[in-house]
């Protein structure tokens, strides 16, 4: 049987692999497209693997709340690992406890010393989750912007709505 700690190395390996040869490779908005692409799978394929419903209603912030509920069924996640609240802009979300903390601190952290990103400007799997979310709720596009970047502690963006 496999170490399922092994299993989780694997996949950070992975992610790790695909953000530093497209961030690095391919460059700065091919990395910004591939994360949030993987935000917009992310939301149709976990639910469904966990035998869950998928958040569908037309309130940003209900799904969003689902939308955790779902992520924290897998273990990765922390208590109150996501918070998200109304601003003047759209939306501002805040994320603990990452599960991809490690690969993100990393990777994106040599990105910024690389002169690709910017601490705002950065690419963030979270925010691309949660933005992807309320598109889907409000039938607008989005687009974010980190505030705070810290990651496996807390990161903030703020979601606005176009």
């Amino acid at each position: 049987m496999a170490d399922p700690n092994n299993s989780s190395a694997l996949t950070e390996s992975l992610l790790m692999a695909g953000l530093r040869a497209t961030g690095f490779v391919l460059g700065a908005r091919q990395l910004k497209m591939y994360v949030k692409s993987m935000g917009e799978v992310f939301i149709n394929d976990l639910p469904e693997r966990l035998g869950m419903e998928r958040p569908e209603e037309n309130d940003a912030a209900a799904n969003v709340a689902t939308f955790a509920r779902i992520e924290g069924a897998t273990g990765a996640y922390g208590e109150d690992h996501v918070a998200m609240e109304e601003s003047d802009r759209g939306y501002k979300a805040t994320f603990k406890s990452c599960p991809y903390a490690g690969p993100c601190g990393e990777v994106l952290s040599e990105l910024i010393e690389a002169g690709q990103f910017t601490k705002k400007n950065l690419p963030c799997m979270r925010a691309d989750i949660t933005s992807a979310l309320i598109a889907e709720s409000t039938g607008k596009k989005t687009r974010y912007e980190l505030e705070q970047f810290a990651p496996g502690f807390k990161c903030v963006c703020q979601i606005e709505l176009i």
